[in-house]
This record gives structure tokens, C-alpha cells and sequence, in this order.
């Protein structure tokens, strides 16, 4: 039997950090919240991993894709807008202040 676990995305030093912030970006609902793993749920199946590197666990940013019907108002989030990434109309690429990478897809 295989089961899908999770995204796991660089979530530096205090993941807990990390985690806050996409909560309040998406409203994911909160799991597991500490230092240094922190977890969210985007719904009922899909949990969201905040890792710290060390030695043991070695993590790099990563990235996830968001569909959206109407682009949302980025401009106070702390993301930042990736100039020359394959932009287009309907895609547009943004880094969280970890350098993860997050896609939106405008339908």
C-alpha cells in the first residue's frame, strides 16, 4: 500500500515561523508547531512540512503550486515576485522569504 504524506518545504531556523506565515497566507489549518517541525494541513489529506535543516535532515527549499480563479493581492505578504521564471499570464512564480517557490496558476 502507498500513501501520499506530505510537501515538505525549508522552513529555517523556527519553523514554527515558517508555518505562521502560511497559515495566515492560505488559512491552512494548524497541526504540529515547534522549532524545529512544524506541520499544516491544506485539507483533509495534504499536510504541509516545515523542516529545519541539520545534518540528520538535510532540506532545500521547495515548491508548491497554488490554482487560483482571481490573482490575489500579494503585495503585503512577504512574497516576492520572480521577474524572468517562465512568467506568463497565467502563471507567476514567488519566493516566501525562505526561498521557497510557490506557483500561482491564474484559471
Amino acid at each position: 500500500m502507498q500513501k501520499f504524506y506530505s510537501v515538505n518545504l525549508h522552513g529555517g531556523e523556527d519553523t514554527a515561523k515558517a508555518a505562521e506565515f502560511y497559515k495566515q497566507l492560505f488559512g491552512w489549518q494548524e497541526g504540529t508547531l515547534s522549532e524545529g517541525h512544524s506541520e499544516l494541513w491544506a485539507n483533509d489529506s495534504l499536510r504541509i512540512v516545515f523542516s529545519r535543516p541539520t545534518k540528520n535532515c538535510p532540506v532545500s527549499p521547495g515548491t508548491i503550486t497554488m490554482e487560483f480563479y482571481d490573482l490575489p493581492d500579494f503585495s503585503k505578504s512577504g512574497l516576492v515576485r520572480e521577474e524572468g521564471t517562465g512568467n506568463s499570464s497565467s502563471y507567476l512564480s514567488y519566493l516566501d522569504p525562505w526561498k521557497n517557490r510557490i506557483w500561482v496558476y491564474v484559471r
